[in-house]
């Protein structure tokens, strides 16, 4: 055979090896490239993250099953702007059809953050554009190609149960939520002298004072975060009636370093204010 003809046949078949070799590393890259934000395939479509305006269905419709397609028709929506950031919220900003054009975009946005015993769990937060800043932890599964709403664990609208932080850590989930003075008496599971919300103490969605810790045992505790100096300039406000003397109570609290609560320093809290405001 011609020398020539040989030294072509080798040139083709390197040539053919190093294709072959270009096509599949290629096809690898790609297929990692499909899914390059850390989310389980569940919250995958399209090789794109889960629209976060499919969360939508959580304001209060009940629906236990996120349909995956078509969301933002389905909840007439429109300019809508997407971004990854980075850390790791999935974002929509957005208007209704039904908007003013002068309106403020509202906002829906969630973040993935592991996978429990229970199924996936993720953090999700929005607003509307004005002062509701609503935020939920989720536990989802998968139900036929769409997600199925498998527990609602916590959430709320700022200090009235809004997450403050979560996490998964080594597949148990870990939370802090805000909580208002009512709260307290909750958490201690300590009201027997029928107190109200608002009536009594206070409760409203700025109204926080404190972080509730929470890990997969349950309720922890209570951080406090309400400014002692705060509660001092408050304590002449004779209208706060039954709120001064918990105002006091807390503060005599923070005085001795009292910040972090745990379950049994909450509960003991509590029982303190009760004997000191509460019991005539």
């Amino acid at each position: 055979m011609n020398k020539n003809v040989i030294i072509l046949i080798v040139l083709l078949l390197v040539a053919g090896l190093i294709y072959m070799q270009v096509r599949m590393t290629t096809g690898d890259k790609a297929a990692v490239q499909e899914n390059p934000y850390g989310l389980p395939d569940a919250l995958v479509v399209n090789g794109a993250p889960v629209d976060p305006v499919c969360f939508m269905v959580l304001g209060g419709e009940g629906s236990k099953t996120l349909t995956l397609g078509g969301c933002a028709q389905t909840y007439k929506l429109t300019d809508i702007r997407q971004e990854v950031t980075e850390d790791n919220y999935i974002t929509s900003m957005f208007k209704y059809t039904s908007d003013a054009p002068d309106a403020p975009p509202s906002m829906i946005r969630y973040k993935y953050l592991g996978e429990t015993e229970k199924g996936y769990t993720v953090l999700v937060e929005s607003s509307g554009g004005g002062t509701g800043q609503f935020s939920s932890v989720y536990t989802l599964g998968e139900n036929n190609g769409d997600l199925e709403i498998l527990d609602t664990i916590a959430g709320g609208d700022r200090c009235n149960g809004g997450i403050e932080s979560a996490s998964v850590v080594e597949g148990e989930l870990i939370f802090n939520q805000y909580v208002t003075p009512f709260d307290f008496l909750d958490l201690a599971d300590n009201n027997p002298y029928g107190l109200k919300a608002y009536d009594d103490l206070e409760a409203c969605a700025a109204c926080c004072y404190g972080i509730a810790r929470y890990n997969g045992e349950g309720f922890k505790g209570i951080s406090v975060i309400i400014d002692a100096e705060r509660l001092d300039s408050d304590d002449a406000s004779p209208e706060r009636g039954m709120q001064n003397c918990f105002d006091k109570v807390l503060k005599s609290r923070m005085d001795i370093g009292q910040i972090d609560m745990p379950t049994e320093v909450v509960k003991s809290f509590v029982q303190e204010f009760h004997a000191a405001c509460t019991v005539q």
